[in-house]
């Protein structure tokens, strides 16, 4: 039986994997910095490959109700600016 472990708290994984692709500009902005994409006007980092990252459950809610949290701000804002 293959045994899988996360890649945020080092601890084995017990049931299913949660995997997160992130774009390996944002893992490592100085490696991988120099690329930009032009939006609205400003400069943003960007890269094309990503770097895959498998977390247990746990992990990944950590990791990802923040996000949400985030995007959700952002399109409030959005919203308010638009009105």
């Amino acid at each position: 039986m293959i045994k899988y472990y996360c890649d945020a708290c080092g601890k084995e994984i017990e049931g299913r994997q949660y995997k997160i692709n992130i774009l390996c500009h944002i893992t490592d902005p100085i490696q991988y910095g120099g690329y930009v994409e032009v939006v609205s006007g400003k400069s943003h980092p960007v890269s094309g490959r990503d770097v895959s990252n498998m977390l247990c459950l746990p992990c990944y809610n950590e990791v990802m109700y923040p996000l949400m949290a985030n995007i959700k701000k952002i399109q409030k804002r959005e919203i308010k600016e638009a009105e």
